[in-house]
């Protein structure tokens, strides 16, 4: 079972828990589980939440000012937006789960409407931005890689074009989903939630494998080998320039190619350590049974995944400070449309 699978129970009865209902065996009880609702999702979501919408919209602002000479902005753009998306959509899905909110006599209900207006948006940009991390530790490999014939590789064009092809890959991936899945009111009543339609058990199964299992691990573990293979080839190159250089100009360090490599295997490392738990979590679910809806450890998964959501916002949050402490050109840009400094790129 995979955490959009997870949330889709959830989404079913989750008024249960908020009302101490749910299963009496667990080792977190039905009040414990409602106070981590409380604090992760209404403050510290929150909080998280919209300090990465301000980054990102900075970052928005910057890379634009930059210009798109150097592809890489391009990719470093895409996946901005990704994350101010993933920031916005996430305030939502926070405030649909917050406890006081669902018990609010609303011409809605939260949870299910939530799943489809802001659970599923935030995954969706959450898999865009696994896959533009993916790309962009892939690109600054071949740049390290093939430095003589990266320019006819890696072009601001074919870059874009990929940048893009991923977004609508995803999308086109989880258009399914709303499909199966759909707002109207609900029988005998007159507020709106989520409706299914008949084949829904049998399509969304597919999309959920596909989102919660394939497409994650496929670019997490993509991530993890372009991270290490630039880094094994930095090391290759820098002690290679080591041997043959002999003035300081010439200090390989200084290379702004160096430079955006390792600003890329930072960016890359940050991923993967916020992804970590939830690719550990979601193999998990799937090896032991009973963590899953109806099993014994089912709040101390929901626990887990409210932690999880917290890493999500972290990894969308802390970009701008590698960006500026890694980039001169960023900085630059940065200080000059904030600072009133003056411009060096």
């Amino acid at each position: 079972m995979t955490r959009d699978s997870f949330d889709l129970n959830h989404v079913k009865d989750v008024t249960n828990y908020t009302n101490g209902a749910g299963n009496t065996n667990t080792i977190v009880d039905a009040q414990t589980y409602f106070y981590f609702r409380l604090i992760n999702y209404a403050i510290f979501g929150q909080i998280l939440a919209l300090f990465g919408i301000v980054t990102n919209v900075l970052n928005i602002v910057i890379f634009i000012k930059m210009g798109f000479k150097d592809p890489v902005n391009i990719s470093l753009l895409g996946l901005s937006i990704s994350d101010f998306f993933s920031c916005l959509t996430m305030i939502w899905s926070y405030l649909t789960r917050t406890p006081g909110f669902m018990e609010m006599e609303l011409s809605f209900e939260p949870v299910g409407t939530g799943y489809l207006t802001a659970t599923w948006p935030h995954f969706i940009f959450i898999k865009i931005t696994s896959g533009i991390t993916a790309f962009i530790t892939l690109e600054r490999c071949l740049c390290v890689t093939f430095p003589l014939k990266i320019k006819e590789i890696i072009t601001t064009k074919r870059v874009l074009i990929v940048t893009i092809g991923i977004y609508l890959i995803v999308f086109a991936s989880a258009s399914p989903i709303y499909y199966v899945n759909r707002l109207a009111f609900l029988p005998n009543k007159t507020v709106i939630g989520l409706v299914f339609t008949e084949n829904r058990d049998e399509i969304e199964p597919i999309i959920l494998s596909l989102f919660g299992t394939v497409l994650p691990s496929f670019t997490f573990l993509a991530t993890i080998l372009f991270t290490i293979i630039l880094v094994q080839t930095l090391k290759k190159n820098l002690a290679w320039r080591n041997k043959v250089t002999t003035t300081k100009e010439s200090d390989p360090s200084t290379s702004r190619d160096v430079k955006v490599a390792k600003m890329i295997v930072l960016i890359s490392i940050l991923f993967i350590s916020c992804f970590s738990p939830v690719m550990f979590l979601t193999f998990f679910m799937l090896a032991v049974p009973e963590f899953r809806k109806g099993g014994i450890y089912e709040n101390v998964t929901l626990v887990v995944f409210s932690f999880i959501y917290l890493l999500e916002m972290i990894n969308a949050s802390l970009n701008i400070f590698i960006y500026y402490n890694r980039s001169s050109n960023y900085k630059a840009a940065f200080d000059k449309t904030f600072k009133g400094g003056k411009a060096r790129c």
